[in-house]
């Protein structure tokens, strides 16, 4: 992965955090460049394991297998984080039991 996409994803990464803490979310931005989560969050007495992904060709299949397999190994839900193109601050949501759109509170 060049330094370019590395960058890209840290910043989506950190909108993502952004994004959740303007809904309630407690989040912890991890280490990037793992082979884990990108970020951790709890709302509701949950804690999630997050994945973000920021693509101009989504391919919600292999995200999403990628989301479950990291959630699995930390024993946590999962959920999978993708930024839309041309949308500052604004995800699709997908976790086991939903999806929806989340932006930034108060985005423009």
């Amino acid at each position: 992965m060049s330094k370019m996409q590395r960058d890209k994803g840290g910043r989506a990464q950190c909108e993502a955090k952004a994004v959740l803490e303007s809904h309630g979310h407690h989040v912890s931005l991890l280490a990037c460049g793992q082979k884990s989560e990108d970020l951790l969050t709890e709302y509701d007495g949950t804690t999630w394991s997050v994945e973000v992904k920021h693509h101009t060709c989504i391919t919600f299949a292999e995200f999403e297998a990628q989301a479950k397999r990291q959630a699995a190994a930390m024993g946590l839900p999962w959920m999978l984080m993708v930024r839309l193109p041309n949308h500052p601050h604004t995800f699709v949501v997908t976790t086991a039991d939903s999806v929806r759109i989340m932006r930034l509170l108060g985005a423009q």
